[in-house]
């Protein structure tokens, strides 16, 4: 593509350019990037468009803020004077000289600003947005937010409802201590085992105590061949049979 400095250049202007330039005749704005300011006093030479735009931001401070600047942009007095003088746009620029802020109240021009000379920040370069940004509308903005709020609400519910179920399903497989079904088989463990307990004590003292009758189902098998012992004593267990008696 041509250079902004060769013959071969083409302007690159848009509607909003265009009527611009039609209405200013000492600037010309020849794309994003670039104007063509020219004089009668001065040859034509080319300004960046950033530069417009800081003249733009001075000539708005000296018109509200109520101090001095402490600071002026290079070559902004002799900008102004020349756009005053043969712009003819109906836009004019305050200057400060000698400490005074010069401003022409008679010639009826409205003060120039960085909207009244299209250099907004997205008209100052064409790739303004990052490399992974992409210009869209404030109704497609609003429209993607609340598609991905609804999609965010969506997932927070699938959780929700995956968190109770699990719940449910841990609770389900809990022992209830004190649950009523719980309480009545833990009473006939218990019985079972103080049951067990007191034949087992029984038994015991019958073997330790002489004369005692072992009862069946107080230690003693009454399962088959031993009813022949039961109902004796334990000293008649104890006793040795007789020789003669046992040959008789």
């Amino acid at each position: 593509m041509p250079s902004v400095f060769s013959t071969g250049f083409v302007r690159w202007v848009n509607q909003r350019f265009a009527q611009f330039n039609a209405h200013h005749r000492a600037l010309e704005r020849l794309d994003k990037l670039h104007f063509r300011f020219e004089t009668d006093e001065l040859e034509a030479v080319i300004m960046d468009s950033r530069n417009i735009r800081t003249f733009c931001d001075f000539n708005v401070f000296l018109f509200t803020e109520a101090e001095l600047p402490v600071i002026t942009p290079a070559f902004y007095n002799h900008f102004t004077q020349l756009m005053n003088k043969y712009d003819n746009s109906g836009f004019g620029w305050a200057y400060v000289e000698n400490g005074v802020i010069i401003w022409d109240d008679a010639a009826g021009l409205k003060p120039a600003d960085p909207e009244s000379f299209c250099v907004l920040d997205h008209e100052l370069a064409d790739n303004f947005l990052g490399r992974d940004e992409v210009a869209v509308s404030h109704e497609y903005k609003e429209n993607a937010e609340r598609l991905i709020e609804q999609e965010r609400n969506r997932g927070l519910r699938f959780y929700n409802q995956r968190r109770d179920r699990r719940a449910a399903r841990d609770n389900a497989s809990a022992v209830k201590v004190d649950s009523k079904s719980t309480l009545e088989a833990f009473a006939q463990r218990r019985k079972a085992l103080e049951d067990a307990a007191a034949a087992k004590k029984q038994a015991a003292d019958a073997v330790a105590k002489p004369g005692a009758v072992i009862t069946p189902g107080a230690g003693a098998s009454s399962g088959p061949g031993t009813g022949a012992a039961a109902g004796k004593s334990v000293d008649d267990l104890a006793t040795p049979p007789d020789d003669d008696a046992s040959m008789e």
